[in-house]
């Protein structure tokens, strides 16, 4: 799914750069969005990945302590 693809390509140090910038877009975008969390706080508890399910509390948790 577009979530976990963007996250472990914006970790991967191997990607060309170009993609990596990409995928920082999708998920600045994604943490910028109005039901951005509502979608983390279901890919959460639905991933087998720690990566993902690690940024999805984040964004999350930026949502509770910020907004």
């Amino acid at each position: 799914d577009d979530i976990e693809r963007a996250v472990l390509c914006e970790l991967n140090p191997a990607l060309d750069p170009a993609i990596r910038n990409a995928a920082r877009a999708f998920c600045e975008n994604l943490e910028s969005s109005a039901d951005g969390w509502s979608l983390c706080l279901e890919k959460m508890f639905k991933t087998t990945v720690m990566e993902v399910a690690f940024y999805c509390l984040g964004v999350i948790q930026n949502v509770v302590l910020h907004k």
